[in-house]
């Protein structure tokens, strides 16, 4: 049937055919406004045969190609696509270092989905680039090597969390992550690589989750807090003291450890985010987050030495005051 079939030329502009029942153009990605494909990482503009912000990668510092930031698969379209907006076939070998050394130092298990399979009806192989993008693989071993320092270093870490299996999925929506025992599912499409917070704060719960969510019971009674039962299932948590970066109506006891163990190794994310949605009279602003019961308790959990709280505490003060 005439229009029922849209073809591409090697860039992604279209050809010929009419409109689509489906947002998912050209390689699957979806169609954004302007004329912009959203490749998760970056959007790309079919019409230029590029993308519109530069790769923070240079995954191939030695092919002049890979010097350009730009460009949407080493521009060479006719041989290979770019369904994640990152991991190409020469990212994988950076990629499988990224994955071998969360596994080795942090217990962190994250599956291989990427790389070459033979297509028969082709006769040709083609490349497969699986969910990761290697700016995520590097933010995850980012937060991971963070919270082993706070822990005492990567024996410290996989000791206390037993190792945690990392994946991506569809979530609910307002989920960006979850969390639970030895295991993360981090969301397709909510998640993305500059987000650090939600990785800290995600193993905090599988941090707790292994301990049988009693780190969070300890902090409740620790701050003062308490939680009121409602109805069947139905709890109230009232925080005792000041949360480290606002409460909702979904605020529990095992966020609020999540989000005090994210404070203490970002404090500067939930500064900002305090300063932006807090008016000056909230009860939910703070001085300083390191003179709260909440970070003595998290320095506690983790045997942070007094001396080294002391010197967050001066930090603080000189960066937010």
């Amino acid at each position: 049937m005439p229009g029922s079939r849209t073809g591409y030329d090697p860039y992604g502009a279209v050809r010929y055919g009419g409109a689509l029942p489906t947002d998912f153009t050209y390689t699957g990605q979806r169609a954004e406004d302007f004329g912009l494909l959203d490749y998760r990482a970056r959007y790309y503009d079919p019409a230029l045969g590029r993308f519109i912000s530069a790769d923070p990668l240079v995954p191939e510092p030695g092919n002049p190609q890979g010097l350009n930031r730009y460009a949407y698969v080493t521009n060479n379209p006719l041989r290979y696509t770019d369904p994640s907006g990152h991991i190409e076939a020469d990212e994988a070998e950076k990629a499988r270092e990224i994955i071998a050394h969360l596994a080795d130092d942090y217990g962190i298990v994250i599956s291989v989905d990427f790389g070459w399979r033979f297509l028969p009806s082709a006769g040709d192989m083609e490349w497969v680039a699986g969910v990761w993008q290697l700016a995520e693989l590097e933010t995850i071993a980012a937060v991971a090597g963070d919270m082993a320092g706070l822990m005492g270093g990567p024996a410290a870490f996989r000791n206390n969390l037993g190792g945690v299996l990392f994946e991506k999925g569809d979530l609910e929506p307002g989920y960006i992550g979850l969390g639970g025992e030895h295991h993360v599912t981090l969301s397709l499409t909510a998640w993305n690589a500059s987000d650090q917070w939600t990785v800290a704060h995600e193993l905090a719960h599988s941090w707790d989750a292994v301990n049988g969510w009693q780190l969070s019971v300890g902090l409740e009674a620790f701050t003062g807090g308490w939680t009121e039962e409602m109805d069947e299932d139905v709890y109230i948590y009232h925080p005792g003291g000041t949360p480290p970066k606002g409460a909702d109506d979904n605020f529990t006891r095992a966020e609020d450890f999540a989000e005090s163990v994210a404070t203490f190794l970002y404090p500067g994310i939930a500064h900002d985010f305090i300063e932006q949605h807090s008016p000056d009279d909230s009860p939910y602003r703070y001085l300083n987050y390191y003179r709260l019961r909440r970070a003595t308790y998290v320095a506690m959990c983790v045997g942070y030495d007094p001396q080294q709280l002391r010197f967050r505490q001066m930090n603080w003060d000189m960066d937010y005051r």
